[in-house]
């Protein structure tokens, strides 16, 4: 302690602090990451989407991110180096890059196990008729059913909990007669999945583009959640009107506090804004009247 009474830190303490700092860093960002990849998982898995394709379109982007530093900089395309910044081997990076031209929704991937089933359900000849069509089942009774065709393409996953699983997704309709029938080989992806994918992408790609020329400076953002109540659909429909009318109101009065650009301008400071709103259907009202009334 000094006579002013202020500590000097020593070089090991300040070692100790700025790991501590990283440390802290290292956890919010898993934080965040976690809570984005929990949102869009309980998008996608309602519809079916396997862990399996998720994880070969995400070793794609990222061999396809530590390729493009080499080209930024110049550089020819290592294979090595791309490997030892993702985590993947050499032959696995080799074979992604030369996934580019391909169409990825036409490429090959694991599926889920419901899938697995439809896929066995039509081309295995034990469990069509005799015209290619899948064979309505009996759950368990007879000599082809439903609980040996999925102990057969589902591995470890109980017929009981396969049925739910199909039936929730809409692949399967179970008839008076109490057999069970193949309506779809998929489930199908909701227009409100694809809404919200559609509604994310720019605004990630955009946040990216901000990180990329930002410089040293950090970007920030403050958001807000608001739940409005309206009586009738009308009123719905003409507040989100209006919220959009003041979105443009607003981004044109943003635009107008800067200048316009130039050799001499020092800063530039970049502007996201985005607005995003759910319109509740009839079933959605009815179910909160509901529970206001209780």
């Amino acid at each position: 302690m000094t006579r002013t009474g202020i500590t000097r830190r020593t070089p090991r303490l300040r070692e100790a602090t700025s790991e501590a700092k990283k440390h802290r860093t290292q956890e919010e960002l898993e934080l965040r990451l976690q809570r984005i990849l929990s949102s869009i998982a309980n998008l996608l898995v309602g519809t079916g989407y396997s862990y399996g394709r998720i994880s070969k379109l995400t070793k794609i982007a990222f061999v396809n991110a530590a390729a493009a530093i080499d080209r930024d900089a110049g550089e020819k395309v290592s294979i090595a180096r791309i490997a030892a910044s993702t985590g993947l081997t050499r032959t696995e990076v080799s074979r992604l890059l030369r996934t580019k031209s391909q169409n990825l929704s036409d490429m090959p991937g694991p599926q889920n196990r419901a899938i697995r089933v439809a896929v066995g359900w039509l081309s295995d000849k034990d469990f069509r008729v005799s015209r290619g069509d899948p064979r309505p089942l009996h759950f368990s009774a007879g000599k082809r059913n439903f609980s040996q065709l999925v102990k057969r393409y589902s591995g470890d996953i109980p017929a009981r909990a396969m049925l739910l699983e199909m039936k929730r997704a809409e692949m399967i309709r179970l008839g008076d007669d109490d057999l069970i029938h193949l309506v779809r080989r998929e489930a199908p992806v909701p227009r409100k999945t694809v809404s919200a994918m559609r509604a994310i992408s720019p605004w990630v790609d955009s946040l990216w583009e901000s990180i990329q020329t930002a410089g040293p400076s950090e970007l920030s953002s403050r958001t807000s959640q608001l739940s409005l109540h309206f009586d009738s659909l009308p009123q719905v429909k003409a507040a989100l009107r209006e919220i959009n009318e003041r979105r443009i109101a607003f981004v044109s009065g943003v635009s107008e506090m800067g200048t316009r650009y130039s050799r001499e301008s020092r800063y530039d400071l970049r502007i996201t804004i985005a607005v995003a709103s759910t319109t509740p259907t009839r079933a959605t009202q009815d179910r909160l009247k509901q529970d206001f009334e209780k």
